[in-house]
């Protein structure tokens, strides 16, 4: 999974790059054949505070995850890859459902 990072107003570093890499390329355990395309992430500065938002196309869908008002922009990515995360695992679990009932 190769991860887009754009950034608004805000510097993408070489460490930074890494770093959403590496955090956010664990979802592929919980994507498992769902997603369609090369997820998105941006992020951006505004009145010293950090926000973004990561799109994910998977089957039928896509899924939009924001944040905003971080002070760090690591944190920033860790957040935003919880929120995917239990997004995931509920997109999972309707597939599961769907499975039982036919």
């Amino acid at each position: 999974m190769k991860i887009r990072i754009t950034g608004r107003n805000v510097e993408i570093t070489p460490g930074l790059q890494s770093y959403a890499d590496k955090r956010l390329s664990g979802l592929e355990r919980y994507a498992r054949g769902l997603v369609v395309g090369d997820p998105h992430l941006v992020v951006w500065e505004e009145r010293g505070q950090y926000g973004g938002e990561f799109l994910l196309k998977i089957k039928g869908k896509t899924l939009k995850v924001e944040s905003s008002g971080k002070k760090d922009p690591l944190e920033l990515i860790d957040e935003l890859k919880d929120i995917a995360k239990r997004q995931l695992e509920k997109e999972n679990e309707k597939l599961r459902e769907r499975r039982r009932r036919a």
